[in-house]
């Protein structure tokens, strides 16, 4: 299978029989200089995958494969050997894409009036802008492969997915199912055809991996959308400051609803910003990039 086969596999829940992209409607917290900026450029900014908040980013997933693949039926020992050399090609994979393709992510929210996201993005001045998830999930760049999906928090939920991963269904005739691949490694035969295995089951895995976090963060309830660079010279890299913090962070400016669709739906602003005021500040401004969108109000209750 190519890569794009597997991308499209995935889509299709041939893998995993989770659907990480059921959400129709998502929503980007951003403060007032933001709001500004996304409807003046019509683009959102895709922050390379290392730069993220969570240092297990794209890496959760190596701690959950041993314990996914000791749930089959194998010997302990060879389960976790195989894990061991799993983990080995997943890395080796990550190196080899670092040096000739770049991840880029753009996050969102599947909720539209979410206090966490409203203190840690939007507090002084923000809003939550809506978009149609078919909307921003196309771009005419024919350079970035667009692959969205929301984040897996749930520990369960994660190692099912891997579980049903280790069970895909090989292209090869004489191997039909993950069992039948550990069974030979167990064995000690055709080691040749398990690398193949852990090689295509690898690419799998990558791709989940970066729809995988800890708990710790379920509350920003993220659906993300990763977008694969892999010419580096065909597209501007852009560097901005983030506030508390002594380096630069890489960034792409992603335009998103194919040439010339750019279509927000509604916003609503967050709690702090209630009174009629606050929404004709926020009228105006979409008024002066020609936007005719509803304007809601948080219905969060702060007691100060």
């Amino acid at each position: 299978m190519t890569k794009q086969e597997i991308i499209e596999a995935i889509h299709k829940n041939t893998f995993s029989h989770t659907d990480l992209s059921e959400h129709a409607k998502l929503y980007q917290y951003t403060d007032n200089e933001g709001f500004r900026g996304i409807l003046q450029s019509r683009t959102l900014w895709a922050t390379e995958y290392q730069h993220l908040n969570d240092r297990n980013e794209f890496r959760l997933i190596e701690q959950l494969i041993p314990e996914a693949l000791c749930s089959f039926d194998l010997n302990r020992d060879f389960a976790l050997i195989a894990a061991g050399a799993l983990v080995q090609e997943i890395q080796h994979q990550n190196l080899s894409r670092r040096l000739n393709e770049s991840y880029y992510i753009t996050s969102f929210s599947v909720s539209d009036d979410n206090l966490l996201l409203w203190s840690e993005f939007s507090a002084a001045a923000g809003c939550a802008i809506c978009f149609n998830r078919e909307d921003i999930c196309c771009t005419s760049d024919e350079t970035v492969d667009v692959m969205p999906g929301r984040v897996v928090y749930d520990p369960e939920e994660q190692l099912q997915i891997l579980r049903n991963c280790f069970r895909i269904v090989m292209d090869d005739p004489a191997f039909d199912s993950a069992d039948t691949y550990l069974q030979h490694f167990q064995k000690g035969t055709d080691w040749g055809e398990f690398r193949q295995y852990l090689e295509k089951i690898a690419l799998v895995m990558r791709y989940y991996a970066m729809f995988m976090k800890e708990s710790i963060y379920s509350g920003e309830q993220e659906f993300r959308i990763a977008f694969a660079i892999a010419d580096k010279e065909a597209v501007e890299i852009r560097y901005r400051n983030k506030e508390g913090f002594h380096k630069e962070i890489p960034y792409i400016a992603v335009h998103v609803g194919g040439s010339n669709r750019f279509l927000p739906q509604s916003i609503r602003i967050n709690p702090w910003l209630h009174g009629d005021a606050s929404r004709m500040r926020f009228q105006k401004t979409l008024e002066e990039f020609n936007y005719e969108i509803p304007i809601y109000e948080s219905i969060a209750s702060l007691r100060y």
